[in-house]
């Protein structure tokens, strides 16, 4: 029995050890890492002490701003995050990261104008799909410049061809099979659409949205306007279907505000 209890607080005392040591292991890492593990456990007081400590010990570091930028954004403290991003790119007029992180803290502020500066330049640092998605709603939601949106929405849709041309080359060649899922590209060819639309250039934007539908079948938006840039060409059956067609997609995701658009499309292109 006395050998049972020895043994039992030999295994007790090495299991109180190992959870410690896993409990202390963050204390290993770097301050930044600590700091941002900080701020994922909600703990952004912590967080900020220890990114603070990093920064006076390596004042230079444009990568430690940019990671208190993100936790005072965290924090919502905007103007310091702001601060921190600006003091990054400063520090490093070519580090995209933070050009991302300001351009899309001015977009939930509503400031689409620095938005934009900041997500272009992230663009031209960052050239991808996303990047210049994602400027073009920016700018076609905000700036209303639809020819300029058009301009990136076409950049965007020239990095996903080369994919979609190798994949169609594998099929020829019988090395793949089956369709490949582009519902993740709908979104460049709907925002050129639309931009298209809004330029009152109807046939290309049919097209555009043609090439969204393709891409991702439930798509209410791109039906409903697919379905007036028909009307607008006077293709009034195709304008109903189309229009029907968002209405009832509307319906089924539960979007009584865009059931009410198509609603209302409908009787305009009845009449």
């Amino acid at each position: 029995m006395k050998n049972f209890k020895q043994l039992f607080c030999t295994l007790l005392v090495l299991c109180f050890s190992t959870c410690c040591a896993i409990a202390n292991n963050t204390d290993t890492l770097p301050l930044d890492a600590q700091a941002m593990i900080a701020s994922q456990q909600g703990n952004n007081t912590k967080a900020l002490y220890l990114m603070n400590k990093a920064i006076k010990q390596t004042p230079n570091s444009y990568s430690y701003y940019n990671n208190r930028g993100v936790i005072k954004e965290s924090a919502k403290d905007y103007n310091g995050a702001i601060a921190d991003y600006t003091t990054a790119i400063k520090l490093n007029p070519n580090y995209a990261t933070a050009y991302n992180n300001r351009g899309n803290l001015y977009k939930n502020l509503n400031n689409g104008i620095l938005a934009a500066v900041d997500l272009c330049r992230y663009a031209e640092l960052q050239p991808s799909y996303e990047s210049y998605t994602s400027l073009g709603y920016l700018i076609l939601d905000d700036a209303k410049n639809y020819k300029n949106a058009v301009n990136y929405f076409t950049k965007a849709i020239s990095f996903i061809q080369p994919e979609i041309d190798r994949f169609n080359k594998k099929v020829a060649e019988g090395l793949a099979f089956g369709k490949k899922d582009m519902s993740e590209f709908e979104g460049a060819y709907y925002g050129r659409g639309l931009s298209y639309f809004f330029l009152n250039d109807s046939t290309k934007a049919i097209q555009d949205f043609n090439k969204a539908i393709s891409y991702s079948s439930f798509n209410p938006d791109a039906y409903l306007f697919r379905g007036l840039a028909k009307s607008s060409i006077g293709n009034k059956t195709g304008a109903l279907n189309d229009i029907n067609t968002a209405k009832q997609q509307y319906a089924q995701d539960g979007n009584q505000t865009g059931y009410d658009k198509a609603q209302s499309a409908l009787n305009m292109v009845r009449r």
